[in-house]
């Protein structure tokens, strides 16, 4: 028996895009380099949510519901909510952290009386307490109206550990708050409701970096999560050269069923690099300004 092997070598030279687009079409061209150029972005968020996971299986710091100070003429003075009382059931939901207590008040709403129970000397005291609605700064500076019964929090925290499968999702979970808090920051940029100032640039990075080192391994390592996922999304801009504008031509190219040109694609890239280098100069700036304002 013999057995003939028959080798066919096809003149000329393919790319992997084109021999792609021979197999797969246009569409599932654009397909596979979306999800090259999302790969980038991924890996941010991705690695938060791996450090977030090692973090709260580690111990993250909780702020314990202990009142820090009550406010005049609120209605915790008037319900009789002291100093160092600690909050441990609001309308019989249990409130192991300070978070908690803002929650509940916030989904029970400004005119729903609530019973609070606070330890307070060994003892548990039963209050009732109705929040009111007052004018509060949100993270942005934006003034809203939220119910508030007039209490601070006493800054007194406690380390709380969690087993690895409720720190997956506890990880998952706070990625996911970080990934809402930067999308939002961005929109609130648009409308100049955040100041341009408040951006910084490498040197702010370094300061901050080096605060939260100083702190220790915990808050230096929740920094690092926090810039790669401030990196994944700003990454997704849809800026020219940055991975966002990489996906708003793909999904042109896509839609159109063409690839743009070599000549408005170069255009394209050199808007982004002036629109880039803008950015890092006046990002730049507010750092040295902050140097000299300090």
């Amino acid at each position: 028996t013999r057995t003939t092997v028959k080798i066919f070598i096809i003149h000329g030279s393919y790319s992997t895009e084109q021999l792609l687009t021979n197999s797969l079409g246009f569409t599932a061209v654009n397909l596979h380099k979306l999800l090259v150029v999302l790969a980038g972005p991924g890996f941010n968020i991705v690695f938060a949510a791996f450090v977030f996971w090692f973090l709260f299986m580690a111990g993250m710091p909780v702020l314990k519901p202990v009142v820090g100070e009550v406010l005049k003429g609120t209605p915790a003075e008037r319900a009789g909510i002291q100093e160092g009382d600690e909050i441990v059931a609001i309308d019989g939901s249990p409130v192991s952290r300070w978070e908690d207590v803002a929650k509940v008040i916030k989904e029970k709403g400004a005119g729903a009386e609530l019973t609070v129970k606070v330890r307070r000397g060994g003892e548990v005291v039963t209050l009732s307490i109705t929040p009111e609605l007052r004018k509060v700064k949100n993270i942005f500076g934006e003034e809203v109206s939220e119910p508030k019964i007039g209490i601070v929090a006493s800054g007194d925290f406690v380390i709380v550990r969690h087993g690895p499968f409720e720190s997956l999702y506890l990880g998952a979970r706070e990625t996911v708050k970080l990934v809402y808090l930067t999308v939002m920051t961005v929109v609130k940029l648009v409308e100049r409701v955040v100041p341009f100032k408040s951006l910084g640039g490498p040197i702010l990075i370094a300061q901050l970096a080096g605060d939260q080192a100083k702190q220790g391994p915990m808050p230096f390592f929740y920094f690092l999560a926090l810039l790669s996922v401030n990196l994944g999304i700003l990454n997704l801009l849809p800026i020219p050269i940055l991975d966002g504008g990489h996906i708003v031509i793909y999904s042109i190219e896509a839609v159109t069923g063409r690839q743009m040109s070599l000549r408005v694609r170069g255009i394209v890239q050199q808007i982004g690099l002036v629109i880039i280098i803008t950015l890092a100069v006046l990002v730049f700036y507010n750092d040295i300004a902050r140097i000299f304002t300090k």
